[in-house]
């Protein structure tokens, strides 16, 4: 929903949590947050003119982020919320980073650039909300050139949610939650590579995290942080309902990232399968 036709609570009450987003200007972040992108950064090791494709951007957090981490690299950021695509613009230009990070809006599972463009391909835990997931990994496969890079950062449950939960949070982010593992992602990642005959995918890095649970203050603090930040610039009965459902989106979060982990996945785009390896290792 653009902003300028909301009205009225009853058209608050109908936003998605990406339209919320958009909407009160948050940094949405991945998962681990800057930590994340640092990991990323130090494996993946870009160099000058680089370039990086971010799968739904948001409010540009991640896309702003690789481009001060990773100096003359070209970033560009898509997003299907124009909102969250001006949102991003302007945070570009308030970190004078603006001549390397542009963004646009588009769609994933038909994306306007040619074959083999970028050198890293940013999905994090995007492909859980996109209908046709076959197509759009298909496609961040298509832009990604032989070498490069495609960054997953699946959140998955570790412990079985109750069905009205999984309702709640799906309901919450305009998207089915299907409840999958890591392995189920990265079988699919894996799966969708091979159907397409063209490439194949190795994984070069992996690493567990579990969410640690918000108290009450601190979800508190950070929610009106957010909302003392943002510019609503409407009735103060809309208002109030905004932050009324910020809030309740970030405790109904909470609570679903308890059953939850997540995964820094990065796999590599190659011609042919590399040979199994047999004598395994662990960290001690």
């Amino acid at each position: 929903m653009e902003i300028n036709k909301i009205n009225n609570i009853e058209d608050v009450k109908e936003l998605n949590y990406s339209e919320l987003v958009g909407l009160l200007k948050e940094r949405n972040k991945p998962s681990g947050g800057l930590k994340s992108i640092v990991e990323v950064s130090n494996v993946c090791r870009l160099t000058k003119g680089d370039k990086i494709l971010e799968i739904g951007s948001n409010t540009g957090f991640t896309s702003v982020n690789l481009a001060l981490l990773n100096k003359d690299v070209e970033v560009t950021g898509i997003d299907i919320n124009s909102n969250s695509v001006n949102e991003s613009t302007n945070f570009a230009k308030l970190n004078h980073i603006d001549e390397n990070v542009s963004f646009m809006v588009q769609n994933s599972e038909k994306l306007n650039f040619i074959d083999n463009e970028f050198n890293l391909v940013w999905s994090s835990n995007v492909t859980s909300f996109i209908s046709n997931k076959k197509k759009a990994v298909e496609e961040y496969l298509r832009v990604l050139d032989f070498g490069g890079y495609l960054i997953l950062i699946p959140i998955y449950y570790i412990k079985t949610p109750s069905s009205e939960l999984l309702d709640k949070v799906s309901k919450a982010i305009n998207s089915k939650i299907d409840i999958r593992t890591k392995s189920d992602w990265i079988n699919f990642f894996y799966k969708t590579a091979n159907n397409s005959k063209n490439c194949y995918l190795e994984k070069i890095y992996e690493k567990d995290y579990v969410y640690n649970e918000q108290t009450s203050k601190r979800m508190d603090e950070y929610c009106n942080e957010i909302l003392d930040n943002s510019d609503l610039n409407f009735t103060t009965e809309i208002n109030n309902e905004i932050f009324k459902k910020y809030v309740e989106h970030m405790n109904l979060f909470n609570d679903n990232l308890q059953h939850c982990g997540y995964s820094i996945i990065i796999f590599q785009k190659r011609h042919i399968k590399d040979e199994s390896e047999l004598f395994l290792s662990r960290e001690v």
